[in-house]
């Protein structure tokens, strides 16, 4: 199942992921019961640099135990993807754009079904 257009966190939202606080424009949530998971994605808009939002989930994801596997910035285009592991089903990934003084990040959460 899939549902779209929030503007708030997505319902069944995981309270112990962080997500970078600003306006929320776009959430969703979907469940793939044959593969025994959740994935929750919301887009949110901030006027912070992407440097400072990398550094936020870097320190909230690890504090946490979750495993960084992928980190990489693309200076040119203005844009950075980072993805962590736990547990090892559940997944964050997140991908910041920075143009013109602002910031769109995309997150996505895929937590195994409990």
């Amino acid at each position: 199942s899939f549902s779209t257009g929030g503007t708030s966190l997505p319902e069944g939202y995981p309270s112990e992921v962080p997500y970078y606080e600003g306006e929320i424009t776009s959430s969703g949530t979907s469940s793939v019961e044959s593969l025994g998971f959740d994935s929750y994605s919301m887009t949110i808009e901030t006027n912070d640099s992407a440097e400072d939002i990398a550094a936020f989930y870097i320190k909230a994801l690890e504090r946490d135990d979750w495993a960084k596997i992928l980190e990489v910035n693309d200076p040119e285009s203005g844009t950075s993807t980072l993805a962590w592991l736990k547990n090892a089903m559940d997944q964050v990934n997140v991908s910041i754009i920075e143009e013109d003084g602002e910031a769109s990040i995309t997150q996505t959460v895929v937590i195994e079904m409990l």
